[in-house]
């Protein structure tokens, strides 16, 4: 959170069972975890990459670079991420903390990414308002779509198997058709989103500036629930668990909320976690593990 702590959750308790306690010098902006659960990579305004064992509940390394937006790899020892100080989408070996390759030099600002499960296949939306399709293995863009968003591109999930993709910007939110990136859905204008996630098959979540999480059907198109905000509270960001039965939701007062998404009951409610907002969560593949 913006007090630059990283807590560690218990998903199957829902409870903290450890807080790496002034983790980073300045506010986390990113953090990652391996499928493991053995790898947590945090990366803060403070411009340091840190990896941490949430097991043994201790630092592993640190090392100065300034990474905006990564992912780990499933061997949990390889990190995609864009570096912003030299606008350069690279890969980075975690244990020799050291830049591995690098797929481009660019001209804009990597905004959101997402990897696919063949783990070559990445996804990123950028500030020029486009998306853009990355073969890691060939190691080059394979794929530009430009001209659909008219906003920073903020954020990206897969649904439905991989078989599609939607992204997001203030602008609007589009379902895509995957590999072939053929518009299925766009919602609205001027939405000022703030996430998306997929929650089924067929339906995602979203949160807006406004405060609005909407739960989408995508083959009726049409909104199918929306949250009560009284109920919320001012969400920042939030998560779905892997199995798709919870969703978490990090709160600008330090709070976590965990809601059932079958029945929309909220069943946990902490208060004042964190002395200041929350700006990011993920969920372990395995489940086993919030950070």
């Amino acid at each position: 959170s913006v007090d630059k702590n990283i807590k560690i959750w218990d998903m199957k308790e829902k409870k903290c069972v450890y807080a790496f306690s002034q983790a980073h010098d300045h506010g986390i902006r990113e953090v990652c975890i391996d499928g493991s659960s053995k790898i947590v990579v945090s990366g803060a305004n403070d411009k340091l990459i840190k990896v941490w064992d949430p097991l043994e509940k201790k630092l592993i390394s640190s090392w100065p670079e300034n990474l905006s937006k990564f992912v780990l790899l499933k061997n949990g020892k390889h990190l995609v991420a864009f570096n912003e100080s030299e606008k350069k989408l690279q890969i980075w070996d975690i244990t020799q903390k050291k830049c591995v390759d690098t797929l481009a030099s660019v001209d804009y600002f990597v905004m959101s990414m997402v990897l696919a499960s063949n783990q070559k296949t990445l996804v990123c939306g950028s500030s020029d308002y486009s998306i853009r399709i990355w073969d890691l293995d060939q190691k080059k863009c394979v794929q530009t779509i430009s001209g659909e968003h008219s906003n920073h591109v903020s954020a990206i999930e897969f649904l439905n198997d991989e078989k599609q993709i939607i992204t997001a910007s203030k602008d609007n939110i589009i379902v895509w058709d995957f590999p072939d990136m053929k518009q299925v859905w766009k919602i609205g204008q001027n939405f000022i989103n703030r996430g998306i996630k997929a929650i089924g098959k067929d339906s995602f979540i979203s949160l807006s500036e406004d405060n609005k999480m909407i739960i989408w059907d995508i083959n009726a198109k049409k909104e199918i629930y929306q949250f009560d905000k009284n109920d919320t509270g001012d969400v920042k960001t939030f998560e779905v668990s892997p199995d798709k039965k919870y969703l978490v939701a990090g709160l600008d007062d330090g709070g976590v909320k965990i809601w059932t998404l079958k029945d929309k009951r909220c069943v946990k409610d902490h208060k004042d976690l964190f002395s200041s907002r929350i700006v990011t969560l993920t969920v372990a593949p395995n489940g086993q593990f919030l950070v």
